[in-house]
């Protein structure tokens, strides 16, 4: 779309050139088609006629649009994640066109990924695959409701003969080829909470327990694709994510080789320390990234009681040669100091 004063084409393009540089420019106007509309209206926002050659034109749509902030009104979060999907579920049913529709893990409950944790009233823990919709899980937060009745619209639309594929996400990082990551990183809550761990240059045990999830996003990308030209009608979701997961200890351990050392702390040394950092007008923002993630034990949760599961979806990949990269030293370096090259992280990267 037009915004700020730029044309829909030129804003493509900066991005198309923020990611890949000049490599797809000759392709802007000839494969590549900019069609200025906007999905939370009918039509697309376009006239009948552009909306008609477009959907006899195209035999693939990949939504992906949606508002992914963690606030905001329900009215805003309805207008682009719900209308927007069912203007665009509307699109390929009057055209019979393959959709593949790109949610988020968070509809199960467990948003950790994205936000804080959410309080989930299960008294075990729950298995959350691919074949698992609504098992009482808390969608309360407006951007994980506003996911969840999106793709509610998909599904709907598949048990009427829609051809699509719903595709939730994981932890989505930065590239693995050399570490690049989206334009608005700021707005990344997984990243923001690192960066708020290495300001504080503490972490409590208790943590070391755990596992961090990267799902690097050319990866991630590859495997949309790779699905998507292998449709099948009798499958409808996938979980895309990384299940080479990385143990606390050995990031700890990682990120001490890269140069940036993390000090393990006890639970109480590590609440004395935010409770210091609050008194501090002058360092009291390096708690920003993590403020939402304390319980009322005052102690950081990165565990969710809803456990994803992605079995299914790495079988079927595997099945068309698509694997998960394990996350090496290289890939952290690269993340790293991606993020401070860029003056995000204040960290000096070895």
């Amino acid at each position: 779309r037009d915004k700020d004063n730029l044309p829909a084409i030129e804003r493509l393009k900066n991005t198309l050139n923020f990611y890949f540089e000049n490599k797809y420019d000759h392709y802007i106007g000839n494969r590549i088609q900019v069609v200025n509309g906007n999905i939370s209206e009918d039509n697309l926002g376009l006239s009948i006629e552009d909306y008609t050659t477009l959907g006899r034109n195209i035999t693939t749509v990949i939504h992906s649009a949606a508002l992914v902030k963690h606030y905001g009104t329900f009215e805003e979060f309805e207008r682009i994640n719900i209308i927007g999907t069912k203007n665009i579920v509307k699109l390929c049913t009057d055209f019979d066109l393959k959709l593949i529709h790109i949610s988020t893990i968070s509809v199960s409950g467990n948003v950790l990924a994205e936000q804080a944790n959410v309080k989930n009233n299960f008294t075990e823990d729950k298995y959350y695959n691919e074949t698992n919709f609504y098992i009482g899980q808390n969608i309360e937060n407006l951007y994980v409701n506003s996911k969840f009745r999106g793709e509610d619209i998909v599904l709907n639309a598949i048990s009427k003969g829609l051809r699509a594929y719903i595709m939730r996400m994981g932890n989505l990082t930065s590239r693995y080829s050399e570490g690049k990551f989206q334009q608005n990183h700021f707005e990344n809550a997984f990243v923001n909470r690192l960066k708020s761990i290495l300001q504080i240059g503490y972490a409590p045990e208790y943590l070391l327990d755990g596992y961090v999830e990267f799902t690097p996003i050319d990866y991630c990308g590859d495997a949309i694709i790779d699905l998507a030209t292998h449709y099948d009608k009798d499958y409808s979701v996938f979980h895309l994510l990384n299940d080479n997961h990385v143990p606390m200890e050995r990031l700890c351990k990682e990120l001490e080789k890269i140069g940036i050392p993390i000090k393990i702390v006890s639970s109480e040394k590590f609440k004395e320390i935010v409770h210091n950092l609050l008194q501090d007008e002058s360092r009291k923002e390096y708690l920003q990234g993590i403020m939402n993630d304390f319980n009322e034990d005052e102690e950081l949760v990165y565990e969710s009681n809803v456990k994803i599961e992605s079995d299914f979806t790495k079988r079927f990949l595997q099945k068309i040669n698509f694997e998960w990269p394990y996350i090496d030293t290289n890939y952290l370096k690269n993340y790293f100091k991606y993020l401070s090259d860029i003056g995000y992280f204040n960290v000096h990267v070895k």
